[in-house]
């Protein structure tokens, strides 16, 4: 409940200039969207040493990864799946007629050049500009995605560890979704849509997104992968727009990676992990003893009775610490 608290009310005193302002048309809108990143990750570094529980911070957060040669793969899972879920579901969504392929003239990427004349077509041009996007703009995204990720697959997905794995992702979905109103009230990601209707768009994606990330998480054995994967999710929804037209529909994300192409695309893959046994709805087993005294703190309940003793560390089902 504290880290839940904070990192809540830290979203919203980031944003507040917005709201006392001229929305997201404010000059620092993006630099504060940015720097609300960082809520969860400061959420959980207060909650950690206002109640520690025996154990290292960078155990409790998720930081420490596991042999590098069990987690390798996962970075690149996280670095081009994202892209590849973007694109299938941007393909569902030209199929049905709903993406507007600004084909030709390529309006959003001369508008991102601002004007300025270039040596070659635009038909090699704007392959080039989103290539370049999804290498390396990418590894920006994730530096700032990392502040969210110890917060929510960190220290929320430790404290949630104990239920089962599909209630923890659907409370880490709704919880990570309801931290961005402070945005999406404003019309960010879901412009023209209602606050409300935009922001519940919000939670079913989020919601989708954590299970694919509690796969990568638990393969990865720290939070790394997820981050890079955060980052490149937002990179590749941004990279799409890029196809559209400079003066597309005001909700162009709906028909992408953020709305129900997307939605689809990710429902289809959790089934897929599901299906094979790749993502197990049981509960995830304790790596290391915790302390139920501090559990219960941050929780804010008062258990009937209280065991401090250390019980047997269980292997994680990948066979280490997750």
């Amino acid at each position: 409940m504290t880290f839940v608290l904070i990192a809540y009310l830290g979203a919203w005193l980031i944003e507040l200039p917005l709201w006392l302002g001229d929305g997201l048309r404010e000059p620092s809108a993006k630099v504060l969207i940015s720097a609300m990143m960082l809520a969860p990750a400061v959420a959980a570094f207060v909650t950690v040493r206002l109640w520690p529980d025996g154990r290292k911070v960078v155990d409790e957060l998720g930081l420490r990864p596991g042999p590098f040669r069990r987690w390798w793969w996962t970075m690149l899972v996280a670095w081009f799946g994202p892209p590849l879920l973007a694109a299938l579901a941007v393909g569902i969504a030209y199929v049905f007629g709903r993406f507007l392929l600004d084909w030709g003239t390529w309006s959003s990427v001369r508008t991102l050049l601002g004007g300025r004349p270039v040596p070659i077509p635009m038909s090699t041009l704007v392959p080039i500009v989103i290539a370049q996007s999804l290498l390396t703009s990418v590894w920006i995204a994730a530096v700032f995605a990392v502040g969210e990720e110890i917060g929510w697959r960190g220290f929320l997905r430790d404290e949630l560890s104990v239920l089962p794995r599909w209630l923890l992702i659907l409370i880490t979905g709704v919880i990570w979704g309801l931290w961005h109103a402070p945005v999406i009230l404003l019309g960010y990601n879901y412009y023209g849509m209602p606050p409300v209707v935009g922001l519940l768009c919000m939670v079913v994606f989020t919601t989708l997104v954590a299970a694919l990330l509690e796969w990568l998480r638990t393969r990865g054995t720290a939070i790394w992968p997820t981050a890079l994967a955060h980052g490149s999710i937002n990179t590749a929804a941004a990279a799409a727009l890029l196809l559209t037209p400079a003066a597309r529909p005001p909700a162009a994300l709906w028909d992408g990676l953020l709305g129900w192409p997307g939605w689809l695309v990710m429902a289809l893959a959790v089934a897929v992990l599901v299906l094979t046994g790749a993502l197990r709805w049981k509960a995830i087993p304790a790596a290391e003893p915790r302390n139920q005294t501090v559990r219960s703190a941050r929780s804010g309940s008062v258990p009937g009775r209280v065991d401090d003793g250390d019980p047997s560390p269980v292997q994680d089902e990948i066979g280490g610490r997750s």
